[in-house]
C-alpha cells in the first residue's frame, strides 16, 4: 500500500480542504450538471427566491340549469399548486366581463399567501403578479 496523498474525489464528489478557514466542502458538480443535461434544464436561469404567482380563469353561463359562471384560481409558489379553487358563482353574470371580475376574487388569497410567506421569512422581492385572462376581460394585474 503506499499513501497517494490527501484525497481529492470519492464516490464521484470532489473534495476541498481547507485547512486554514477549517473548511471541507464536497461538490457534486460533475453530477449535477449531468441531471441538468438529462431534464434539458442545463440551461435554466437561476432564481435567487422562490416565486408566488396566482392565475385566474372564468366561464360564461357554463352551468346549464342555473346559468351562473364557474371561476377559479391557481396560486403556485415555486412552481408548484399551494392554493386552488373552482366552483360556481354566487349570482349570474350578464357578461364575461363581469364573470372575469367576480374571478378576481381571486387577488385575496394571493395577497394573503404574499403576507404569510412574508411571516415565515420568505418575502417577495419582485411584485406577486395575478393573470386574468378571458375574452370579455384582458388584464395583467400586479399585487
Amino acid at each position: 500500500m503506499k499513501d497517494l496523498g490527501p484525497a481529492r474525489q470519492i464516490l464521484g464528489m470532489q473534495i476541498v480542504r481547507d485547512r486554514k478557514a477549517k473548511k471541507l466542502v464536497l461538490s457534486q458538480k460533475k453530477y449535477i450538471q449531468k441531471i441538468l443535461r438529462r431534464f434539458s434544464m442545463d440551461k435554466a436561469k437561476v432564481v435567487r427566491k422562490p416565486i408566488l404567482c396566482g392565475y385566474t380563469d372564468s366561464d360564461m353561463a357554463g352551468d346549464i340549469d342555473t346559468r351562473k359562471s364557474t371561476s377559479g384560481y391557481l396560486v403556485t409558489f415555486a412552481g408548484g399548486a399551494v392554493s386552488w379553487q373552482s366552483r360556481l358563482q354566487k349570482c349570474v353574470a350578464l357578461s364575461t366581463t363581469e364573470a372575469e371580475f367576480i374571478a378576481v376574487e381571486a387577488c385575496k388569497e394571493l395577497l394573503w399567501m404574499k403576507r404569510f410567506l412574508g411571516e415565515l421569512g420568505c418575502a417577495q422581492e419582485r411584485r406577486t403578479s395575478r393573470d386574468v385572462t378571458g375574452q370579455g376581460l384582458l388584464l395583467r394585474h400586479i399585487v
